[in-house]
């Protein structure tokens, strides 16, 4: 009497082997595709020393007004500088943060070529603004309160 087994055996495990290779494929491909989407919040396919080299937002000016509790930063975007979707401002030894543009609603982002002034209440008197986008940051300034 003869019994053929193994025969049997060897397909199914050839099928669960092939099902884990897959799985562990789509966990791969998974895992690449969200940290691809889940980059700073740059126009696509733009870098943070791109932006740095085509001319960025920077801090022209920053004080605070310890009358109304704000600190107010002036920024100058150049006229060449890429298209951006938001800003960031980050008060130091206060650690706060607001945006300007992205999903603020009532946050405009400044044009390019053009000045403007944003006022950010902050409660306290932060030594440095520093204006970002995602994780590069742009400039930093002290904060002195306003003549």
């Amino acid at each position: 009497m003869h019994v053929e087994l193994n025969r049997g055996m060897s397909n199914v495990v050839a099928v669960v082997l092939l099902m884990l290779v897959v799985v562990a494929a789509l966990g791969v491909l998974g895992t690449v595709v969200l940290k691809l989407t889940k980059s700073p919040q740059l126009t696509p396919g733009v870098s943070c020393l791109d932006i740095k080299v085509q001319g960025p937002p920077i801090i022209q000016a920053a004080c605070y007004n310890a009358t109304t509790q704000e600190v107010q930063v002036t920024i100058f975007r150049p006229g060449a500088s890429i298209e951006l979707i938001e800003l960031e401002f980050i008060l130091s030894s206060i650690n706060q943060r607001w945006q300007a543009g992205g999903s603020c609603e009532h946050c405009t982002l400044l044009e390019k070529g053009s000045t403007k002034t944003y006022y950010l209440s902050s409660g306290a008197h932060p030594e440095t603004a520093t204006l970002a986008v995602g994780s590069c940051t742009l400039d930093t300034k002290t904060v002195p309160v306003c003549e």
